[in-house]
This record gives structure tokens, C-alpha cells and sequence, in this order.
């Protein structure tokens, strides 16, 4: 399957075993409902759980609301409710569970849909003892990434189908000079394999649109090119293993945040306006 595919199937466990509170409703309407995991990198510091819902190859639109619970010795030890990012292409859910430890755990889930069922199922994620890669509260790193003159081809440091000049003109290095918020996003746009993680420069591009006099945003291609998929450079740097990933660094050169898997303008544009409102 190759590393690309790794990315969103990390935590992935099928709701093998779901039920149903609603007496109209058979094991033959539930037998195809999937939950699946969208986060590479979850910590006791960074804990953001990534959630996606699936009926078969399609996504699960009519969950109206995800109850997320963290058990330790048969007793909840953590229990909320998953914020639901509707705006992305494909809407995902997210929960920041507390944990206690770093290991694999089991979340709980009780899903709500708009059709007044109620079916349960688990998901298993691992805590790890140290983050993937540069973490939120560090320096960013001054990379030399590849960008573009208006010489050669464009598309031969960029996947994108369409790539967009703006994200290819600076070095994060440069940006880092003009000390100014950064967006740095890690991704193949063209080559990814998941429809979950294809969208992330589509929700970056109006951002861009409206903050692009007060930001810069730079898109960094994973790949060296797209015949051996080799990483480029900037992923050893910043000790990378998966994509996508977004990170929002302020005009110190201090990543605030950073966002694996999917993204959605409404989940990431409150960051954006956090880090310039501190600017």
C-alpha cells in the first residue's frame, strides 16, 4: 500500500460490533458503518483525535452528534463531545481526549443520527511518548525549501492540479525574516490516496485569499518527483513521517499550531486570526 496510504489508516478499527437503540433498525442497515481514525501524531500534550465516519465507501452524512468517552479500568476517565467540521470536503469530527498515560487506548463512541438511531462503536488510538515531528511551543525551522521564478514548470516541485504561484515564492527561511504569521503546509496534493487528505490545499487556497497581505503561506511537495516518491529534504528536518500536515508559526518564529490530517476553514481560520491579533 506505500507510506501515503498509512497516513489516514493509522487508528483504524471497523465498527464490527455496533448496535442500535432504535427497534426499526437491522444489523444489515449498520453492517457497513466504519469508524475511522485521521490522526498520525496524538500525545498527552497534543491530543488532537481526528474522526471520520464511513457507510462503505461513503462518508455517513446524517450524524447529527458524536459522544466521544476515554475508559481506564472500567472507569471514564475523560467524556465530551466531538466538534464536527462540516465545511471540509469530507466532514470529520474532533475530540481532545485527557488522557492519563501514553499507550494504546479505546475511545467509546455513541453516534446520533438526524433519524433518532443511536449506534455505539470504539476506536483505537496510541498515545505516543514523544510527538511525530516538530511540535507546537517550538522554533520553526529556517528550510531552504524548493520554490518557483516563473522559470520551468511549476508542477515539477508541486502535485497540485493547479498550483497557485503564491505558495512556491518563498523559502520558510525568507518568511521567517519578514516576521510575519507563516503557514507551512506539508502535502501531495495530486498523489494522495485518501479522499480525506486530498482536500487540505482546497480549504487553504481562500484562506489565502483573505489573509495572504497579512500571512504567508508556503506549500512544501513531500516529494522529490513523482517517479520514486522519495521525501524531500524538509521531511527528515522536520522529523516527519506522514502527510498532510499544516503548521501556523507567529511572526516570532514559534509554531502556535500545527493540524494533521484533514483541515477545515472553520477550524483552522480562528488560529490564523489568533496568531495576527498577537502579531
Amino acid at each position: 500500500m506505500g507510506k501515503k496510504f498509512l497516513i489516514f489508516v493509522v487508528f483504524v478499527l471497523l465498527l464490527s460490533a455496533c448496535r442500535s437503540d432504535s427497534n426499526d433498525t437491522t444489523e444489515d442497515n449498520v453492517s457497513d458503518l466504519q469508524i475511522l481514525g485521521a490522526s498520525s501524531s496524538v500525545t498527552l500534550d497534543e491530543n488532537r483525535v481526528v474522526i471520520t465516519l464511513w457507510d462503505g465507501e461513503n462518508r455517513v452524512a446524517d450524524a447529527e452528534k458524536l459522544t466521544v468517552s476515554a475508559r481506564e479500568n472500567d472507569e471514564v476517565i475523560w467524556h465530551g463531545v466531538a466538534a464536527s467540521y462540516a465545511d471540509y470536503e469530507i466532514p470529520y469530527w474532533v475530540v481532545y481526549p485527557e488522557f492519563s498515560h501514553s499507550g494504546p487506548w479505546i475511545l467509546e463512541l455513541e453516534i446520533e443520527r438526524t433519524d433518532g438511531r443511536t449506534q455505539t462503536g470504539t476506536l483505537g488510538v496510541q498515545v505516543l511518548d514523544a510527538p511525530v515531528g516538530v511540535p507546537a511551543g517550538e522554533t520553526a525551522l529556517a528550510s531552504q525549501n524548493r520554490t518557483w521564478d516563473g522559470e520551468g514548470e511549476l508542477r515539477a516541485i508541486s502535485s497540485d492540479p493547479d498550483p497557485n504561484p503564491a505558495f512556491y515564492e518563498k523559502t520558510v527561511a525568507e518568511a521567517l525574516d519578514e516576521e510575519k504569521p507563516i503557514v507551512v503546509i506539508f502535502s501531495t496534493p495530486g498523489l494522495c490516496q485518501s479522499k480525506i487528505c486530498a482536500p487540505v490545499m482546497r480549504t487553504i487556497e481562500p484562506l489565502w485569499e483573505d489573509y495572504q497581505d497579512e500571512i504567508n503561506f508556503i506549500h512544501i511537495e513531500v516529494y522529490n518527483d513523482f517517479e520514486t516518491l522519495s521525501w524531500v529534504k524538509e521531511m527528515a528536518e522536520w522529523q516527519l513521517q506522514t502527510e498532510p500536515w499544516v503548521y501556523v508559526i507567529d511572526s516570532k518564529g514559534t509554531i502556535v499550531t500545527r493540524l494533521d490530517g484533514p483541515v477545515a476553514r472553520s477550524e483552522l481560520e480562528p488560529v490564523l486570526q489568533d496568531v495576527m491579533a498577537q502579531s
